[in-house]
């Protein structure tokens, strides 16, 4: 018995990932659902996995684990069904992967073993703020995922015929880097240019397509054959 996929990536976006971590650790360890147990017990269970006594006591406090008394609390393990209807999962999704024990070293480690288990099985158009989102980190840091894991991320772009009405209303002067580009469609070889009138103007001005660039996203698959085999050294 393990968390549901979506289970996991739906506590991590709520900021409480170290309770997945540590219920999906114990289901990892043998434990079956409904059991009750002490602190000391939990703790000596997990021992073998590495896990860091500050993450088992953070993940403690949290009310899916039905923490009772104080100094000699007693906790239940919820069943991974219960986990999913508590914290709203989705239902449809069924998926429960299998994660190495490596995954439990940290909370960087389990983030990057539930990314690699998205992408596998769910692979598709994300946009980066997307993904960072869903995992609580920077956009930074999924790029540093994929390059762990060995994910095919391949840049996906829709393309936008430019009027003379379309071409006015482009800026005159250089603006942030954004999603949006110009596509020259020059018979040598195509290529991306700014987003700018005056470039517009000019390529048109020599009979040479223009078009505008809207980059939505990536494409992410996990490539045949590649895994993050140990989570704990990203």
């Amino acid at each position: 018995m393990l968390l549901h996929n979506t289970t996991r990536e739906t506590l991590i976006q709520a900021n409480r990932g170290y309770a997945a971590l540590v219920l999906d650790a114990a289901y990892c360890m043998g434990w079956e659902a409904y059991r009750v147990f002490s602190r000391a017990e939990i703790m000596e269970i997990l021992r073998p996995l590495g896990i860091p006594t500050k993450t088992v006591l953070v993940a403690l406090r949290d009310p899916l684990f039905g923490g009772r008394g104080t100094r000699n609390a007693l906790f239940r393990l919820p069943a991974a069904s219960t986990v999913r209807k508590t914290v709203g999962g989705d239902r449809e999704a069924t998926a429960r992967d299998a994660l190495d024990k490596t995954a439990f070293a940290s909370m960087h480690a389990y983030r990057l073993a539930v990314y690699a288990c998205k992408v596998k099985n769910e692979p598709g158009y994300y946009t980066r703020y997307q993904l960072a989102k869903g995992l609580g980190v920077c956009k930074n840091t999924t790029r540093n995922y994929d390059k762990k894991i060995g994910h095919s991320v391949q840049a996906a772009y829709k393309f936008h015929p430019l009027s003379d009405e379309d071409i006015d209303k482009l800026p005159t002067e250089r603006q942030p880097a954004g999603k949006y580009f110009l596509f020259v469609k020059h018979p040598n070889g195509h290529f991306f240019a700014p987003l700018l009138r005056g470039i517009a103007l000019q390529w048109r001005a020599k009979n040479i397509a223009v078009q505008m660039v809207e980059q939505v996203g990536n494409l992410y698959e996990a490539k045949p054959g590649a895994h993050a085999e140990s989570y704990a050294a990203a």
